[in-house]
Parts: C-alpha cells; sequence; structure tokens
C-alpha cells in the first residue's frame, strides 16, 4: 500500500467481483486466476461470460457493486477505489451508496500504447458497451493519461490530495 493512501480504504476490482468463481456458478471449473490475466485463456471463455454477465445487469444493474460491498465488508470502508467500472450505472452506484464524494477518475492510453502492450483488438468485444460503456461520458473529476512518458506519479499525487480533501481524511 501507498504510504500516502488513506488508511481505511478498499480496492475493489470489479473484474475480480465478475470472474469470482463464487459470483459465477456455471464456471465450468474455470480457473479463476487466470480470467483475471491478459491471457489467451481468458480470451477463450471471454463472449460467455459477457453473455452471463449482460443477463445479470440486464435483471439489476447494481448486482456486481452491491456484491463487491457484501462480499468486502464495503460500509465500513470510507474510500473506495474502484477500478474498471464498466457503466455509468457503477459510477451511480458508489455516488449514491457512501457519503464520501465519489470521484470519478478516467485512465487513458492511446490505441497505439495500448497495442505495444499486447492489447488486440477483438470485434464484438472491444467495441461492446462492456469495454466502451463509459467511453461517451464527459464529465471526469480526473483523467489520467496513461501513455509511456507521462508522469503517472504526479497524476496520483493529484488524486490522493483530491480524496484526503473531500473526504476528510
Amino acid at each position: 500500500m501507498r504510504p500516502d493512501c488513506p488508511q481505511k480504504h478498499r480496492l475493489q476490482k470489479f473484474p475480480g467481483t465478475f470472474r469470482s468463481p463464487n459470483t459465477k456458478r456455471h464456471d465450468h471449473n474455470l480457473d479463476y486466476n487466470r480470467l483475471m490475466d491478459s491471457s489467451d485463456y481468458k480470451e477463450v471463455y471471454r463472449a460467455q461470460m459477457v453473455s452471463w454477465g449482460e443477463a445479470k445487469r440486464n435483471a439489476d444493474a447494481t448486482f456486481f457493486c452491491r456484491l463487491a460491498v457484501q462480499r468486502s465488508s464495503g460500509w465500513e470502508y470510507p474510500v473506495w477505489i474502484v477500478s474498471d467500472a464498466r457503466r455509468e450505472t457503477d459510477i451511480d452506484f458508489f455516488r449514491e451508496s457512501f457519503p464520501c464524494p465519489t470521484l470519478a477518475v478516467r485512465v487513458r492510453a492511446t490505441e497505439a500504447t495500448r497495442r505495444n502492450r499486447g492489447w488486440v483488438h477483438t470485434p464484438g468485444i472491444d467495441d461492446a458497451t462492456t469495454e466502451c460503456g463509459l467511453d461517451h461520458v464527459t464529465k471526469w473529476d480526473f483523467v489520467l493519461a496513461n501513455d509511456d512518458g507521462d508522469d503517472l506519479e504526479a497524476q496520483l499525487q493529484a488524486v490522493l490530495r483530491a480524496i484526503h480533501e473531500r473526504c476528510s481524511l
């Protein structure tokens, strides 16, 4: 943990909630750890996972948000760092559910940088709502540039200052 990060915080990786063996009851003995990396293994099951997740979200848009909070005793944490939110309903859930102001942070990298890091565009997956459901959103508290050569540390310091200021930590 970073020494300048709030002591009582929760880091929640949404793909972890979504891909958890306890969430996906019909996991067919899939390897949870391999589903969490960027390997070809995940890509084999990706369409199936997307279909299952969409059905859950269509029934209850806050299903994965509530599950993340329940699994981690989240109501005890004044600061949540949610990585990889995919929809406005995810952001809305945290804004409405927690008293500490929600800071929406967008991390961007150019497609060239992403390709250099091994990303390959998969039609039907990478252009679906599950991957670009927040692309139309323009109201972010912070937009971090994550291309090679960007000063990510200085950008993170600004976010941490805002957390401390707005959440009275």
